[in-house]
C-alpha cells in the first residue's frame, strides 16, 4: 500500500514511479486505473449527494402540502393542475421542480432538478450553475423501473428518496464506466501511438511498458478532475482542455522518463537505473 502511494504521489514530479509502472506491472495496468477513476468518482459524485440529500429533506419536511402522486408504465401523474415546487431557506432557485404538463418553458433555468412524466432532468447544483440545457436527463424508467404506485402525500417522500437513490446510483455507474473506459482507450492509443514512433528508431521497443507509463500519467489529469468535482467547480469547456494539456505534459514526461533509461524496451531494470528525478 506505502509502494502504491508512493508512485501515486510520485507521478507527479519524479521519473521512478514511471519506470516501476513500465517494468513491474503487469497488463494494462487496468486495475490502478480502476482505482483511480473510482476515486475520481466518488469525488465528483459528491455534488449530486448534497443536492439529492437536500432534496429529499425538503421533501420529508413539506410533504403533507404534497398532492397525490401516481406512476404506471414509466409515466409519472401529479395529481395538480400546477407544478409542485420545492424550495430550500438560503437559495435563490426551487431546488425541485415536479411538472407533468410537458411545459419546458416553465422550467427551463428555474430549479437545478426537474422531474417530469417520463425523464428526471438536472440543470445544475448551485443557484449559479443552473443552465437551459440540462446536464444529465435519464428516463424515469430506468429509475423506477417498472413499478406502479399511487401515493398519497405521505408516501411521497419515499418515492423522491428513491428516486434520488436510483439517480445517484446510475450517475455513479455511468461517470465511472465513462471515465475507466476512456482512460483506457487513452493509454492504449498514445502507449499505441508511441511505440510505432519508437519502433521507427529502434526495433527493440515493447508496446506494454508504454501503456502502463501512459496510464500512470494519467493520475494529475484525473486528479484535477476529481479536485474540481470535490469542490463542486463547473468549467467543461476550460476543465476539458486543461486536462489534455495536463495529460500530454505527463506523458512526454513518462516517455522521456523510459527512452532516456531503456527500459521502454525492457532492456535494464529500474534498480539500475536509481532514482532519477
Amino acid at each position: 500500500m506505502g509502494k502504491n502511494l508512493e508512485i501515486f504521489f510520485g507521478s507527479f514530479y519524479r521519473y521512478k514511479p514511471y519506470l516501476i509502472a513500465a517494468h513491474e506491472w503487469k497488463g494494462i495496468a487496468g486495475y490502478y486505473l480502476a482505482l483511480a477513476c473510482l476515486l475520481c468518482t466518488v469525488c465528483c459524485q459528491i455534488k449530486y449527494q448534497i443536492l439529492f440529500t437536500e432534496v429529499s429533506n425538503q421533501v420529508q419536511n413539506l410533504s403533507h402540502n404534497v398532492p397525490g402522486i401516481s406512476v404506471k408504465n414509466g409515466r409519472l401523474l401529479l395529481k395538480s393542475e400546477a407544478p409542485l415546487v420545492i424550495g430550500a431557506h438560503g437559495r435563490k432557485r426551487p431546488l425541485l421542480i415536479i411538472d407533468t404538463t410537458a411545459d419546458e418553458m416553465l422550467t427551463a433555468e428555474s430549479a437545478p432538478m426537474v422531474v417530469r412524466d417520463q425523464n428526471i432532468s438536472i440543470y445544475g447544483f448551485g443557484d449559479q450553475d443552473v443552465t437551459s440545457v440540462p446536464k444529465i436527463t435519464l428516463p424515469l424508467r430506468n429509475v423506477l423501473g417498472n413499478t406502479e404506485l399511487d401515493l398519497d402525500p405521505s408516501e411521497i417522500a419515499g418515492l423522491v428518496s428513491k428516486i434520488c437513490l436510483g439517480l445517484s446510483l446510475a450517475i455513479f455507474i455511468v461517470t465511472f464506466a465513462f471515465l475507466f473506459a476512456s482512460s483506457v482507450l487513452q493509454a492504449l492509443f498514445w502507449g499505441g501511438l508511441a511505440f510505432l514512433v519508437r519502433r521507427s528508431v529502434t526495433s527493440t521497443t515493447a508496446y506494454l511498458p508504454l501503456v502502463r507509463a501512459s496510464a500512470l500519467a494519467l493520475t494529475p489529469s484525473l486528479v484535477v478532475r476529481a479536485s474540481t468535482g470535490l469542490f463542486g467547480l463547473d468549467l467543461p469547456f476550460v476543465l476539458d482542455v486543461l486536462v489534455l494539456v495536463i495529460y500530454f505534459a505527463y506523458l512526454y514526461f513518462a516517455y522521456h522518463a523510459l527512452f532516456r533509461s531503456g527500459l521502454a524496451a525492457n532492456e535494464v531494470s529500474v534498480a539500475s537505473v536509481g532514482d532519477g528525478l
